[in-house]
């Protein structure tokens, strides 16, 4: 604010008419002003550098009555060209005169210079187009918090848009887009429908008024795409992969995604942080205490020391470790602490001593020359190569999993494998036989375990004979395939197991009455009805077996069944008699069947013999925990996202050597799969329900 209630407003001096000003010469035009009310009425005109940059022209700085309805300036061509201005083209700044006492004694002299009008403000002294903004704003501010943010609106309120036609362009920095010796790319328009045409013209118009686009003959053109946004407005986009293609893209420095994220870990949000930390900062004058220490990463806190040539751990900060919490767990463990306290006092015990303790003394006492103490902790130095040398801390027994869990199963661990997640470890931490507690605690992992490939060995083959025709037949759906002329999609395949016999049906689709229908009217109609019907436990075969049986007991039989069942009466014409012949033929079936049962059985050992070499035999018990395999995928979502395993389920009975009932909850049906598809559960979170229910009983 002015002093005298005056308000301090820099506008824009835009040209109000398509003008042509020849080369090396002035003419005065006509302008727009916009907003010019909130200015005094003796305002003062500075050019535009940016025009003077682009078109070597120039307004010339002098004094307006900004009362009148077209103000005129005066403008200047530098140039030896002539210069073509558009309406909205920016020629300058228009200020009040207020904001600049020293001009009214020598440029405004004589000049009758008449008191601004006070811009409509509130109590808050905030402009009429900032007080909605205010009103929102301070829902939830004390009073002196809203007299601050009211001040700051008032400092810099330049830079809020007064309307939808008020955008301001900055020039600060000119942007240039490099192609190198490209040749210019000329994309034409599209072809709109005629219903977008009249929506074109309209923010073309639009944009060509606020001074976004001018016209231009440039070589470079690209098309116009309009976008429809979700208010049903338009916004007008320009096509510009052509010319992305040949631009020359500048490099800037970027950080490394997983050192921040690493930085961020174990962050917590805070409000008012920075407060925080002055009062903490200020309370305790150690600055490895303060809250933004106890926050950081290990795996990016190691510091190179110039005097030693080492990597020391800077903080040993996970989840609240510190350097006392870290000394007494060492201390409470008997096999490190017994190490630690020889080397602080500088004497390394005899074999003799040590030779009846534990492995992990043992590996200790052997690495002697490689341990140091710093801080009062106990580290081994770990040589990377010839040039890189870091430390390693002991890790004692009751921080190993918390550790891992840090390394293997937070967002910025990635449940990675046993290599690289020891190999991540290795650079910060060290305690004896390391690779087999991470190994051990991986295997344990559920999250990885869900995701793994099917590697089970496959069980042995089982056995089952057939005897007889139409005594099991199986059946399958096959489909969607694209659609045939008398519109179907699916194929129904009935093949019987023992003559090997195969139909196959089109069908529209594989809704349980339809395949119902084919299998009555199509296969039963014909053969007759088989002993067993085999699927492969899909969820239509239930309901296609409940419609079927559902049509013969409400008599729903179609033409074809019932020629099967009122089978008419043909008259005898050849010389054999009707018993003779069918004693001749059963006979020759009984042969037949006979031959096949032979053959087919000694196929099936045959493939057994060679499918059990790489097959092992395993078994199951009665409420053992275990992982299901089932890679179903789900219509819209990556398949490699998803876990490959389910569960853990409850075995619940064994139903012979390839088949076992699994239950996954008390809630849930239990179902039956083969082995393949099952292997044991052995993560940190077994269920409980099934052993509770067994000790009810």
């Amino acid at each position: 604010m002015l002093g005298g209630g005056e308000f301090r407003m820099t506008c824009r001096v835009l040209a109000r008419d398509t003008v042509v000003v020849p080369s090396n010469s002035s003419m005065t035009l006509p302008v727009n002003v916009p907003n010019k009310e909130h200015v005094t009425s003796i305002a003062i005109i500075e050019p535009c550098n940016l025009l003077y940059e682009e078109k070597n022209i120039s307004v010339v700085s002098g004094i307006i009555n900004s009362d009148d309805e077209y103000p005129f300036v005066q403008v200047v061509n530098y140039s030896d060209s002539d210069v073509k201005l558009y309406p909205n083209t920016m020629l300058g700044t228009c200020e009040s005169v207020a904001a600049f006492p020293e001009l009214r004694q020598d440029r405004c002299a004589g000049v009758n210079i008449i008191q601004s009008r006070q811009v409509e403000t509130d109590e808050n002294g905030v402009p009429e187009h900032l007080q909605d903004l205010l009103t929102r704003s301070c829902t939830h501010l004390t009073p002196k918090e809203k007299m601050t943010l009211a001040e700051l609106l008032n400092k810099f309120q330049d830079v809020f848009s007064r309307s939808p036609e008020d955008i301001g362009r900055t020039n600060k920095i000119k942007h240039s887009i490099d192609t190198g010796d490209a040749r210019p790319v000329r994309v034409p328009p599209r072809r709109l429908p005629i219903g977008k045409r009249e929506i074109e013209r309209t923010e073309v118009s639009k944009m060509l008024e606020r001074g976004i686009i001018e016209p231009s003959n440039s070589p470079w053109s690209a098309p116009l795409v309009l976008i429809t946004k979700p208010d049903l407005t338009t916004r007008v986009c320009v096509d510009f992969r052509s010319l992305n293609q040949l631009s020359r893209v500048d490099s800037y420095p970027v950080g490394r995604v997983d050192d921040c994220l690493e930085a961020l870990s174990n962050s917590k949000l805070h409000r008012m942080m920075c407060k925080i930390l002055k009062k903490t900062a200020k309370r305790d004058s150690n600055p490895q205490c303060t809250p933004l220490n106890q926050i950081r990463a290990v795996t990016r806190s190691r510091q190179v020391i110039p005097s030693a040539g080492l990597t020391k751990i800077k903080d040993l900060v996970i989840d609240g470790w510190d350097q006392i919490s870290l000394r007494k767990s060492q201390l409470d463990d008997h096999e490190i602490s017994e190490i630690l306290m020889r080397i602080e006092d500088k004497k390394r015990p005899e074999w003799n001593e040590i030779s009846n303790q534990s492995a992990v003394i043992k590996t200790l006492w052997r690495q002697w020359d490689r341990l140091e103490i710093h801080q009062g902790l106990l580290y081994r130095k770990w040589i990377e190569n010839e040039t890189e040398e870091f430390l390693q801390l002991i890790v004692p027994t009751s921080k190993r999993q918390e550790a891992i869990r840090y390394f293997h199963d937070i967002p910025t661990g990635g449940h990675l494998g046993i290599d690289k997640t020891l190999d991540r470890m290795q650079k910060t931490f060290y305690w004896p036989s390391m690779k087999n507690t991470i190994v051990e605690y991986i295997k344990r992992c559920d999250s990885c375990a869900a995701q793994k490939q099917l590697q089970a060995r496959k069980a042995p083959m089982g056995k089952f004979l057939t005897g007889e025709p139409m005594e099991r037949v199986a059946m399958d759906i096959l489909g969607p395939l694209p659609m045939s002329k008398n519109n179907n999609r699916f194929v129904l395949v009935l093949s019987d197991l023992f003559t090997k016999w195969t139909e196959a049906y089109p069908l529209p689709d594989q809704e349980a009455k339809t395949v119902a229908q084919a299998l009555t009217n199509e296969f039963i109609s014909r053969f007759g009805t088989p002993l067993q019907l085999y699927s492969d436990q899909v969820t239509d075969g239930i309901p296609v077996i409940k419609t079927c049986k559902h049509r013969c007991n409400r008599y729903q039989i179609t033409l074809p069944v019932q020629a099967f069942i009122q089978e008419p009466e043909i008259e005898n014409e050849s010389k054999v008699k009707p018993h003779e012949y069918v004693e001749l033929l059963q006979s020759s079936l009984i042969k037949a069947h006979a031959y096949a049962r032979k053959h087919l059985k000694g196929s099936q050992e045959y493939q057994k013999k060679y499918y059990d070499q790489s097959a092992k035999k395993r078994e199951l018990i009665a409420g053992q925990p275990v992982w299901l395999h089932d890679p179903t995928r789900k219509p819209g979502v990556c398949s490699k996202l998803l876990p490959k395993w389910k569960g853990p389920f409850i075995v619940l009975k064994k139903i012979d050597d390839l088949i076992y009932m699994v239950k996954k909850s008390p809630r849930q049906p239990a179902k039956v799969y083969h082995i393949d598809r099952l292997i044991p559960y052995k993560g940190r979170n077994p269920p409980t329900w099934y052993k509770d229910k067994v000790e009810q009983k």
